[in-house]
């Protein structure tokens, strides 16, 4: 269990808030306790993404870069991929897929 009992609204109408989920995937479900007068009942499951923490990037590499010569520029990814990286110099923009991280 991952909540309380939460009481209903007006329209009738229990709304559940949490920030306490993992970065997985949930199949959650809302349980009616019952009464005297009613049975307890248990909802179908409903699948919730829970949202992934947002990645990091950190560049390295070539500080000075000569016109038409060559630079080396590594950007360092962590979180959970896929990634998409796009290099710009303030005009120009590239997007190239990154590669492999080393050991991976």
């Amino acid at each position: 269990m991952i909540g309380s009992d939460v009481p209903l609204n007006g329209a009738g109408v229990a709304t559940f808030t949490t920030s306490s989920l993992s970065s997985a995937n949930h199949n959650l479900t809302a349980v009616y306790n019952g009464t005297s007068s009613f049975s307890v009942s248990t909802s179908t499951p409903v699948l919730v993404e829970a949202v992934r923490p947002k990645p990091t990037a950190s560049v390295s590499g070539s500080t000075s870069i000569c016109p038409g010569g060559p630079a080396s520029i590594q950007a360092n990814l962590g979180g959970t991929g896929p990634w998409t990286v796009t290099w710009s110099d303030g005009v120009v923009r590239a997007a190239l897929p990154p590669a492999p991280r080393a050991g991976r």
